[in-house]
């Protein structure tokens, strides 16, 4: 048991033991209290930000140099940015390092976002935040790694935010997508859809279906194309379903079905109305997907044996099968190239691959449930379920076993069929 000395003049510091053996008018003399004078008078962004305003007017010198406006008499929102001359420069100092780099100089940060809802003639204000500024550098230092390959990479890290802070539907995307992510990373990963991850996500969609209703510019290529790349992850992302029974294509039929296949499909549509490919744009050597088309005169190359035989007898496939005149060929060419890979990257890129290459003869035997498109599906979903990754695992896996469940149930006396979903049905139902 340690000792405890007792409190003596010894054992003070030693300033206070000077002091106390000086007279009385000495020590007054020597100690100066300063005076603190308290007020409340400071404006709402301080006392937000929990500093000292120093109570100038119109702008305190706080507000001036963080690069909001002021709001001492509620005109301005809490943390509204500034998009006036200095303040603008000004607010770069606090900006994360990887944003500096990328928003254009002089600043203009957006200060408010106009949003249009489904009537044109409603219309909301929404005031760009503090926390939105984090969003955006997490986007550019975590989330973006998780959407595109090293290739792509320059343009979504740093030309996207440019765009974004022009184009409000491109902020809006990259604000949902990021705050999804988060919440996947996050300690409820299956929690509900968030109120702030529904407002950007609809204001997203929305001002994006109005823009596409107009005239695209030339210049807005890159912005428009960029925005239905995030809203094609964050289809895929999002899925009510909790159990297979309550996925497709065991759920009661919805015009919501194979949503993220429409949006795969319009994004070919979103690069021809823009003008991608005039020379001016990112893209063009940046998504080489875009550019496979089906050569028919190939053969069949030897990777396809990769697929088990009983594929070859379903989707009758031989020596002259080409995109053209089989509308399984493209989905199990691709398939075949990954079916043996364990490379996580070579996987996600040959699924990126297949979601864009598939032909609209596909699709529609996916929408009518035909038991050869569900089964390559399925297959797909399963390399998925390998190798785990965020935004896709989810409907993988949720999907890929009801998939599974419809054919066992409604096709369940074909031996080549029940023979092929042995893979899908052991893949996606280790995912928990």
């Amino acid at each position: 048991m340690g000792t405890i000395l007792p409190t003596t003049r010894s054992t003070l510091p030693l300033d206070r033991v000077i002091t106390n053996h000086l007279p009385p008018s000495e020590t007054d003399a020597n100690r100066k209290l300063k005076v603190h004078r308290k007020s409340r008078r400071g404006c709402g962004n301080c006392k937000l930000r929990r500093v000292k305003c120093d109570e100038s007017k119109p702008r305190c010198k706080k507000c001036t140099t963080f690069g909001v406006f002021c709001n001492y008499d509620g005109q301005y929102s809490d943390l509204q940015l500034s998009v006036s001359g200095a303040a603008n420069i000004e607010t770069l100092q606090i900006l994360p390092h990887s944003l500096k780099q990328t928003i254009p100089s002089p600043v203009a940060p957006l200060s408010r976002i106009r949003s249009t809802g489904s009537l044109e003639s409603r219309k909301a204000i929404y005031d760009f935040r503090e926390q939105d500024l984090e969003l955006l550098n997490k986007f550019q230092t975590r989330t973006v790694y998780t959407i595109t390959t090293e290739k792509n990479l320059q343009f979504y890290q740093k030309e996207t935010i440019k765009l974004a802070y022009s184009h409000p539907f491109l902020m809006h995307a990259i604000l949902s997508l990021t705050l999804m992510h988060d919440r996947y990373l996050s300690a409820a990963p299956n929690a509900k859809l968030s109120t702030t991850e529904a407002f950007h996500w609809y204001q997203g969609i929305a001002m994006f279906n109005s823009k596409l209703k107009g005239t695209i510019d030339s210049s807005e290529g890159d912005a428009v194309y960029a925005t239905a790349a995030c809203l094609g992850v964050i289809a895929f992302f999002y899925i009510e379903a909790k159990t297979p029974e309550e996925a497709w294509p065991l759920k009661p039929p919805s015009s919501l079905d194979l949503n993220w296949l429409s949006l795969s499909e319009g994004k070919k549509e979103v690069a021809k109305v823009s003008g991608l490919g005039g020379g001016k744009s990112f893209f063009p050597t940046l998504l080489p997907f875009e550019n496979m088309k089906p050569n028919p005169s190939s053969p069949i190359v030897p990777g396809l044996e990769a697929l088990p035989f009983e594929f070859v007898q379903l989707c009758g496939f031989d020596a002259s099968s080409t995109d053209y005149n089989n509308p399984y060929y493209a989905v199990a060419l691709s398939l075949a190239k990954v079916l043996n890979s364990d490379c996580m990257l070579t996987t996600i890129l040959g699924f990126l691959c297949f979601t864009m290459r598939m032909l609209p003869e596909y699709k529609q035997l996916l929408k009518r449930k035909d038991p050869c498109a569900l089964l390559l599906l399925a297959y797909w979903f399963a390399k998925m379920c390998q190798h785990p990754h965020w935004w896709i695992i989810g409907r993988a896996a949720m999907e890929g076993q009801a998939i599974c469940i419809y054919l066992q149930r409604y096709h369940g006396a074909e031996t080549d069929i029940l023979k092929l979903l042995q893979f899908p049905r052991m893949m996606c139902s280790t995912v928990v």
